[in-house]
């Protein structure tokens, strides 16, 4: 895989891998929770998909655990570079970015 050309505007941002959309969407969540609650991810994808006035909408529990985030991708299904801003003394990530501009 080649290296990403940062586009001026992320002056100060790596790139840290690419993520696939084919649903038209990006989910956000800790991985602990993808296989343990897969089929309550599928439930609030498939509302959300319904609700087309919606850019994105945080999932949480009825108990209130907050589970994620889930994302219009805006352009579709493709591959999209994802970027990270660190601390000045780079010890942890502060940013996290999906450049929705599509990459192939």
């Amino acid at each position: 895989m080649s290296t990403p050309v940062i586009p001026p505007e992320l002056n100060g941002w790596d790139c840290v891998g690419t993520v696939g959309v084919d649903t038209g969407h990006v989910l956000i969540t800790d991985p602990c929770y993808a296989a343990r609650l897969a089929g309550e991810f599928q439930a609030a994808i498939d509302a959300f998909a319904l609700n087309k006035d919606a850019w994105g909408v945080g999932l949480v529990q009825e108990t209130g655990v907050a589970l994620g985030v889930i994302a219009r991708s805006g352009v579709g299904d493709g591959i999209y570079n994802v970027y990270v801003r660190r601390s000045e003394d780079g010890a942890r990530i502060t940013h996290l970015l999906v450049d929705f501009t599509l990459t192939r």
